[in-house]
């Protein structure tokens, strides 16, 4: 499985003990935020998206489910006027 994350931003982290090394921890040396930070709009950002597209189906797909039921009815009206046989 592949990441959307690069390697290259990945955070230096400080040189404390592993026991002690948590989220507030990993700081990101450039900006000097804290990783937590980074990953929270990262995070929020791809449910945002995730949730545009979700949207985006649905709407499609009710769509395309009116366009069926009318395209339907129309080859329901041919048949029974006998213009269309099946």
């Amino acid at each position: 499985m592949t990441s959307d994350v690069k390697l290259s931003k990945v955070p230096c982290i400080r040189s404390v003990p592993s026991s002690r090394r948590g989220i507030a921890e990993v700081h990101e040396q450039r900006t000097g935020k804290f990783m937590a930070e980074r990953l929270q709009r990262y995070w929020q950002e791809k449910l945002r998206a995730e949730t545009q597209l979700l949207e985006k189906l649905r709407l499609k797909n009710a769509t395309l489910r009116q366009a069926r039921a009318k395209l339907d009815s129309q080859l329901k009206r041919k048949e029974e006027h006998g213009l269309h046989p099946r």
